[in-house]
């Protein structure tokens, strides 16, 4: 991949008479992380692109205009997912996977603020004793 993108980086360098043009670390992580949907054509034209809009000798992740494929946890609250979350997938799996560590979180946080009262964590949830005992099943947390 990075092979190509280097090749595409050369010529369209050359093409538009910008010699020199290098990739940063983090647009050649961006290039190995992305999906790729549209293949090489895809990757030529982002690399053409990014070689007509830089102004300087190294091209940014930004420059390359690909959506980030990992995005910054940083924004992500302290605890909420896993420190290990996968976030390679589909918008459905990855949002499923998400949903199910919150999901996950939320339960036991009402358990344990209602000392395993499941009456009390179900309506403190807003979700009926079923629901809440199915959830709790599904998430692994059966006394």
């Amino acid at each position: 991949m990075l092979l190509l993108a280097e090749h595409f980086l050369e010529k369209f360098s050359r093409e538009f008479k910008k010699p020199g043009l290098t990739l940063s670390a983090e647009a050649k992580d961006r290039l190995l992380y992305y999906r790729w949907p549209g293949n090489v054509r895809e990757l030529q034209n982002a690399l053409e692109r990014a070689v007509i809009l830089t102004d300087g000798a190294v091209i940014q992740a930004e420059g390359l205009q690909l959506l980030a494929a990992r995005p910054d946890t940083s924004a992500v609250p302290a605890g909420l997912l896993a420190e290990n979350f996968s976030w390679d997938g589909t918008l459905e799996e990855v949002t499923g996977r998400a949903l199910g560590q919150v999901e996950r979180v939320l339960l036991e946080n009402a358990l344990k603020e209602c000392k395993w009262n499941k009456t009390r964590a179900a309506e403190l949830l807003g979700v009926s004793a079923k629901t809440l005992l199915v959830k709790m099943r599904g998430a692994g947390l059966e006394e």
